[in-house]
């Protein structure tokens, strides 16, 4: 036997703390990692969760965005054609129908300019037309929306109007530029601005 080689008996023991600390190793790794597997089990969830969670709430707001902009493009739509519709009638009477033409146009209008179409129809627009036999027919061949805000919509309207008089038997023609501002009244798209450029 060697000098390196004790026998069991001759060699040093361990302290029994150290002793139960090593022994006791395997057990503590093996239920640490079991402990370890359910938290990060329980993270990743937390983490999936979140995530989902940010998703639907993007997804819910892409959605409501889609909506919007979707109502807000109908309203432009439906703006834009009664604009066309309706500034066609507003510059359009004949002399022989004037008070049901000039009543029809009124019921386009609203707010400021109800007040001020009330006063032009009455003062100048009638009585001209009366007098000198006045008949003019308006198209709107072209139209844009400028902007769009709640339950506004500015529209640029492209006219064309055709007018004789008693004086004038060859249609005068006649091209211009309006822009008008639409209000809902009610469902209804109203003008309620107008203004020649």
């Amino acid at each position: 036997m060697s000098s390196g080689d004790q026998p069991a008996e001759h060699r040093p023991a361990l302290p029994s703390s150290l002793a139960r600390g090593i022994l006791g190793l395997p057990g503590r790794a093996s239920r640490r990692a079991g402990r370890m597997r359910p938290r990060w089990r329980a993270t990743s969830m937390a983490v999936l969760v979140i995530l989902v969670a940010g998703s639907a709430a993007a997804a819910a707001s892409l959605a409501g965005r889609q909506r919007d902009d979707a109502a807000a493009q109908r309203a432009q739509t439906a703006a834009m054609a009664a604009a066309t519709t309706e500034i066609g009638q507003i510059l359009s009477y004949d002399y022989r129908d004037l008070n049901a033409d000039l009543a029809r146009a009124a019921s386009d209008t609203t707010g400021e300019f109800n007040g001020q179409f009330g006063v032009l129809s009455g003062q100048l627009i009638g009585p001209a037309a009366a007098q000198e036999h006045v008949v003019t027919k308006a198209t709107v061949p072209d139209a844009s929306v400028i902007s769009s805000t709640g339950g506004e919509v500015v529209v640029l309207l492209f006219v064309d109007q055709s007018t004789t008089n008693k004086t004038q038997k060859k249609a005068q023609q006649n091209v211009s530029q309006v822009r008008v501002t639409m209000e809902n009244v009610g469902g209804r798209w109203l003008v309620e601005q107008f203004q020649a450029l």
